[in-house]
């Protein structure tokens, strides 16, 4: 199964919108996470916290790890998640700022209820690897806070996460 994080996220976070080499960004993000798949899904929450370092001009390097929870009918899963990310990042005009990112990362999963369809023999909790992938747009408020609205999928290596 894969599950898919499907979120307007809040990010706060300082630094430039152009990549400075060497310069360190962090920030916190809250959002919603939607599972994809063959059973009946709810949303659940996640949040994270990240770090970013400008690597070229529009070529930024973020590691994050963080925490989400989602639900079904009859089943319910713990996610604590790192990943590193890739993002490039340009300006259309000086208010804002398009994005897009992809990268690697594994998630531990704790699954509370198991679902009535799950492979056999797996095991309840673990760590799978994960796949992100997204676009989005910062929006500068001053020369040190941005907001970011950003919406992205996550592909797991497990079927009945």
């Amino acid at each position: 199964m894969r599950w898919q994080t499907v979120c307007v996220c809040i990010f706060l976070m300082c630094g430039t919108a152009i990549a400075n080499k060497g310069v360190w960004q962090g920030g916190i993000r809250g959002g919603l996470m939607h599972p994809y798949t063959e059973l009946k899904d709810e949303m659940g929450a996640t949040g994270s916290g990240f770090v970013r370092v400008g690597v070229h001009r529009f070529w930024f390097v973020e590691l994050g790890a963080g925490y989400g929870r989602f639900d079904g009918n009859g089943y319910g899963t713990d996610l604590w998640m790192g990943e590193t990310r890739v993002l490039f990042q340009t300006s259309i005009r000086k208010w804002i700022h398009p994005i897009v990112f992809w990268g690697l990362g594994a998630a531990r999963h704790s699954i509370h209820q198991l679902p009535a369809v799950f492979t056999n023999g797996s095991d309840t909790s673990g760590w799978v690897m994960t796949i992100p992938v997204g676009i989005g747009v910062q929006l500068p408020f001053n020369g040190v806070t941005r907001l970011e609205l950003i919406s992205g999928y996550t592909y797991t290596y497990r079927d009945d996460l």
